[in-house]
């Protein structure tokens, strides 16, 4: 039976790739940003700060301590890499935990395609959300760029798609980041649409899983032996394009 195939179907995340998603690139201010050379302590942007802030508490990653005594993130691997952005911008995730205190949240389905937490921060409650970024655009009605929150346009949300076009084509799996200031927290049937409805855009994180050093070599194989090897991934852009070409 095997003799005979002519077809190898593959799932990607830990198979084809090594399942260590890293944050390569960031976008907000109208901007593309290196993500690798960013230091939140360093940065006086606080439209960054809040980018990360997003990133580290809308995020369910645990922290732990390693044997090498260096903190260690345990989770799932696209929440994993925002914590460990975090971590090398300096702010450690067990610190904003307990100073901005998770009172609620939306957890991630594959229909809304988002996550949502709400935090108590001094007298303050806010919300943040993350996910995809074409879902998470049609819930946003304001823009936060230059610190200053702004209507969010049609022509802004053009280069918004078009920086996630961009991003994605570059084999980067690329999440969208907004937050919504709270007066009051309902309760029931209706939190969800008023958690996720009305938000403040900040910014998009685009992350990378490299792919395993043997995956080409193996694609090489399967296609010398006249096999068609079959990437399946929930992906909206497929990372390893590369790997069979």
């Amino acid at each position: 039976t095997l003799g005979s195939a002519t077809v190898i179907c593959s799932d990607k995340t830990g198979t084809l790739t090594q399942n260590k998603m890293t944050v390569e690139q960031l976008y907000y201010n109208g901007q593309f940003k290196d993500a690798r050379n960013i230091n939140a302590e360093e940065d006086d942007d606080s439209t960054l700060r809040i980018l990360l802030d997003i990133g580290i508490l809308c995020n369910d990653t645990q922290v732990k301590e390693g044997e090498d005594g260096k903190p260690k993130t345990i989770g799932d691997p696209t929440e994993t890499a925002l914590v460990d952005l975090g971590l090398k911008a300096g702010i450690d995730k067990r610190n904003h935990d307990r100073i901005y205190q998770r009172i609620d949240e939306v957890p991630f389905d594959s229909e809304r395609k988002l996550m949502t937490t709400v935090h108590r921060i001094g007298e303050k409650i806010i919300s943040y959300t993350k996910g995809a970024p074409d879902e998470l655009l049609n819930r946003c009605t304001k823009i936060l760029i230059n610190e200053e929150i702004k209507e969010l346009t049609s022509e802004i949300i053009d280069q918004i798609q078009n920086a996630n076009g961009k991003m994605a084509s570059n084999a980067l799996r690329v999440l969208g980041m907004a937050y919504k200031e709270l007066e009051w927290l309902p309760e029931g049937e209706e939190k969800q649409e008023f958690l996720e409805n009305d938000l403040i855009f900040v910014g998009l994180m685009g992350m990378i899983d490299p792919p395993r050093p043997e995956a080409r070599e193996a694609v090489k194989i399967c296609k010398r032996a006249g096999i068609k090897p079959v990437m399946i991934t929930g992906d909206h852009k497929v990372t390893a394009i590369a790997i069979a070409k």
